[in-house]
């Protein structure tokens, strides 16, 4: 279950959004787009509406770190996050992220020369049970570094440094958000 801030709302921890963030920020800029949030979101939701992403950006343009944090640290959203993106790994609702999209959402990110060794090496290192499938669990494992429920625990890296020094093939997105 997912924790609750002081307003009833869904529990932001800063290092979490440190994480999304350097993942959405195309170039190290210090400040995302909304070309950059779609440019980032379009291999998890292909057809996102831009009313949505100007949502998600609360409105504005361009947001820095400090924005984000402000947003989200009294909300009063009451779903979990983590269940919520997991769902994009498992479409059919079965518990476990699907392999296929797993590795469909890697080639959309740029990784399009990982093979079956490398994708199992991905699913090994999540698999925080070890039960040859990745559960919410695992995934939540993985993310925050929390223990997972086959008792595993997770150490205090950012889940990108899996793939530590591996780099998507394009990053940017030559596409301009309506205006």
């Amino acid at each position: 279950m997912a924790k609750t801030n002081s307003s009833g709302g869904v529990h932001v921890d800063p290092d979490e959004v440190r994480a999304a963030f350097r993942f959405l920020d195309i170039g190290d800029k210090g400040t995302v787009s909304l070309k950059d949030l779609r440019s980032r979101l379009s291999p998890f939701y292909r057809d996102m509406p831009m009313k949505e992403l100007r949502f998600l950006m609360g409105g504005q343009d361009e947001v820095s770190q400090e924005d984000v944090l402000s947003l989200l640290a009294d909300n009063d959203l009451v779903f979990d996050p983590v269940a919520e993106a997991f769902r994009v790994f498992d479409p059919s609702g079965k518990g476990f992220a699907d392999p296929a999209v797993l590795a469909d959402v890697f080639r959309q990110l740029g990784f399009e020369d990982l093979g079956t060794e490398d994708m199992e090496v991905v699913l090994k290192a999540a698999d925080g049970d070890g039960d040859g499938r990745i559960s919410l669990d695992d995934f939540r494992g993985m993310l925050g570094g929390e223990a997972t429920a086959g008792g595993g625990t997770r150490d205090d890296r950012p889940a990108s440094s899996a793939v530590q020094g591996a780099h998507p093939k394009d990053a940017t997105d030559s596409q301009e958000p309506p205006s």
